[in-house]
């Protein structure tokens, strides 16, 4: 008899660089709650969240921690597609669906750059620039006596392609 899985037997990643928006969580339960779980879960081969964190978290909230999920061993190297047989297209459910998805995406993107400087750039060496990550420096002065004065942060934002740095 194999050993029955459920939803908590994945650990969420303690360090996940996105810390999501209040606005973006509610979505996503708005979204599990009308049209069911559209988006899937990726978890490492030691059972660590890579992707999902906050699905797994509203998951829990809407179906309970004990639901039973279902799992797919990959390398990564063949698409895994999830089928919904209960939604249709061209239908209000197929639209909905589909929105949900794209614009919970959107709202529920918020990154911790401290974190990622701290461990995508600075433990493992990774080009976060590369990979889609607009980096933004504060400046070093954004304490200082004067600026806490005037309530204003100087912001050095560098764009991601060129290169270009604007001062906000």
């Amino acid at each position: 008899m194999s050993k029955r899985i459920k939803i908590t037997d994945f650990n969420p990643d303690d360090k996940n660089f996105n810390i999501h928006t209040e606005y973006g969580m509610s979505l996503l339960q708005k979204s599990i709650e009308k049209v069911g779980i559209i988006e899937s879960i990726t978890v490492s081969a030691d059972d660590k969240v890579i992707s999902g964190n906050a699905r797994q978290e509203k998951i829990i909230e809407v179906f309970g921690d004990e639901v039973e999920p279902i799992v797919i061993e990959t390398d990564g190297t063949r698409p895994i597609v999830l089928k919904r047989t209960d939604i249709h297209s061209g239908t209000k459910q197929f639209h909905e669906a589909a929105l949900l998805a794209n614009t919970t995406a959107k709202k529920n993107i918020n990154l911790d750059l401290e974190l990622i400087q701290e461990i995508a750039v600075e433990e493992y060496d990774i080009n976060v620039e590369e990979i889609g990550v607009d980096v933004v420096k504060y400046n070093e002065d954004i304490n200082s006596t004067e600026n806490r004065n005037q309530n204003t942060k100087d912001i050095e934002i560098i764009c991601p392609q060129c290169g270009h740095e604007f001062n906000v």
